[in-house]
């Protein structure tokens, strides 16, 4: 018998996508508010463009502008630990997809 892992709805996982992508094209900072409000702790801006957050089971994770993958893969890593991938299995897909059609960048 398998065990089946809870998983982020398709709404979820696709609110998550935006809020990365407009957090990485500079275009809102409401992720920062989000995350807060979902994990109950501020984030820590150590730079301007990078925050740091101590995840779940203590781990450190950094949060950079950078490009909206590197940014869903940190917003995963604060909401899910390692285990993000089987939590959030779309992030990657949906933020790609929504990066592209925003920019035009390949996927």
């Amino acid at each position: 018998m398998a065990i089946r892992a809870w998983q982020a709805s398709e709404p979820e996982t696709a609110r998550m996508a935006e809020l990365a992508v407009t957090f990485a094209l500079d275009e809102s900072d409401e992720l920062l508010s989000w995350l807060s409000a979902i994990t109950g702790e501020p984030l820590e801006q150590i730079e301007t463009g990078e925050w740091r957050y101590r995840g779940p089971g203590g781990l450190l994770v950094g949060l950079a502008q950078l490009d909206p993958v590197s940014v869903a893969i940190s917003v995963g890593m604060i909401m899910a630990g390692m285990w993000w991938p089987y939590m959030f299995p779309t992030l990657l897909d949906d933020t790609k997809k929504l990066w592209h059609e925003r920019t035009g960048n390949p996927r």
